[in-house]
């Protein structure tokens, strides 16, 4: 198999990980760093809920926001699991291995922020009891699914990858391979990007036979990630 089919499959892997996700970017020296570093981005607004939305791509999360999706994050998470059984039947060990070897990286990476995320949400968002829940939910479906893995794939669990995350450079790695899977930030001048909110759209007096269906943008090619950098904020 080429090595590019291979990356492919990887790729495909990763909207199930982020869809529906839960994050904030919270107000610190680090993360402000961090955005100058990774991706040139000096003012994105801070200490606010977002949710990765599968057609508009980060949005202010509302009460009035169903569910539904992230409820069914653990379903989304078991069908890699089918993905990658099937893969390694195949594609020789080796492949598979670094295959495995690099998803879970970047899921334990991503679980790693998630966790940060559940255990200082109240020192930075001020309703914290409105989504709170939320974000235990979707690390704790991460956490069930880097555990599966490990098991279903590593004969001895000590041979598992760890993830390092001390700095932009490794926060990068993982921000390199999720860039194809986010999208929502302005593509204006870059010293200036700030996060676009996109309102939802009206369903009055719209003419059936011309409307366009909406392609998610989580699977758009070359597509932003900015906001899943901010995540690595580990002080």
């Amino acid at each position: 198999m080429a090595d590019t089919t291979l990356h492919k499959f990887y790729l495909s892997l990763l909207p199930n990980v982020i869809r529906e996700l839960y994050f904030y970017i919270p107000d610190t020296d680090f993360v402000k760093e961090v955005l100058k570093e990774v991706d040139n981005i000096a003012h994105v607004p801070v200490n606010i809920v977002y949710v990765l939305d599968d057609f508009d791509g980060p949005v202010v999360y509302t009460s009035e926001r169903k569910p539904i999706m992230a409820f069914s994050r653990s379903g989304r998470l078991e069908r890699n699991l089918f993905a990658l059984v099937e893969k390694k039947a195949k594609v020789s060990p080796e492949a598979f291995k670094y295959t495995i070897d690099k998803y879970l990286k970047l899921l334990k990476a991503v679980l790693y922020v998630l966790q940060w995320m559940e255990q200082h949400m109240a020192e930075y968002i001020k309703d914290s009891e409105a989504t709170i829940d939320m974000f235990r939910l979707q690390t704790q479906n991460t956490e069930t699914h880097v555990k599966q893995l490990i098991t279903d794939f590593y004969n001895d669990p000590n041979d598992a990858p760890n993830t390092t995350l001390k700095n932009s450079a490794d926060i990068n790695v993982y921000y390199q391979d999720l860039q194809d899977c986010v999208s929502g930030l302005s593509q204006s001048d870059t010293s200036t990007q700030q996060i676009t909110v996109k309102d939802k759209p009206s369903t009055q007096h719209v003419n059936k036979t011309s409307q366009k269906i909406k392609e998610p943008l989580i699977t758009k090619e070359k597509a932003k990630a900015q906001l899943l950098s901010y995540y690595f904020n580990i002080t």
